[in-house]
């Protein structure tokens, strides 16, 4: 039977990835976060911009499950002339027993 982990399960993933060119730590923390996260902006000096993440190997992917649950939660939230404005912290705490 497959496992089944609660809604918010912190998980860490593993994942081995082959760099296509010559590029700094930060470009390569620009490349991913960009790529496998959906998260900010690659610039367009960054030499990995066009590439495309390349998993290496049969099995690249792996992940553990830390026992731990997540949540994001919004505070102080302020409607200002020019948007919406708000602090976000992040809560991590331990799963609850299975039933």
């Amino acid at each position: 039977m497959d496992e089944e982990f609660p809604s918010g399960a912190l998980i860490t993933v593993k994942l081995e990835i082959r760099v296509p060119i010559a590029s700094t730590r930060s470009q390569i923390n620009e490349w991913l976060n960009y790529n496998c996260l959906q998260s900010g902006g690659i610039g367009l000096d960054n030499p990995l911009y066009n590439k495309e993440p390349d998993a290496f190997g049969p099995r690249p992917l792996a992940f553990e499950y830390s026992g731990m649950v997540g949540r994001r939660e919004e505070f102080d939230h302020e409607n200002r002339p020019d948007g919406r404005y708000y602090k976000v912290r992040w809560i991590r705490e331990r799963a609850p027993p299975k039933p």
